[in-house]
């Protein structure tokens, strides 16, 4: 199974909507990091996305620094071409 990186973003929206649970039926391990949980335990953040990442699963690895751990992701970020929702391809 394929590995996952994620940031504040994502595992905010999704612990937020209640389907954090998708993650780890996707992947065996979910990586973020070390700045991640910081963000996540910020006071203005929601109580839900505090109380989530203070006890975080056995799925969720803090790594060490963030795109120089992964120079593979930085190199794809870096072509990834950005568009608006309405420029991305759709499924048929």
């Amino acid at each position: 199974m394929r590995r996952i990186v994620a940031d504040t973003g994502p595992l905010n929206y999704l612990i937020l909507i209640g389907e954090i649970g998708l993650l780890p039926r996707l992947s065996d391990s979910v990586l973020i990091p070390d700045e991640v949980p910081l963000e996540l335990l910020d006071p203005l953040a929601p109580p839900s996305v505090r109380e989530w990442i203070a006890d975080p699963p056995p799925w969720l690895h803090v790594v060490a620094g963030q795109y120089e751990t992964f120079p593979s992701l930085k190199a794809t970020l870096a072509n990834k071409c950005v568009g608006t929702p309405a420029q991305l391809p759709h499924k048929t």
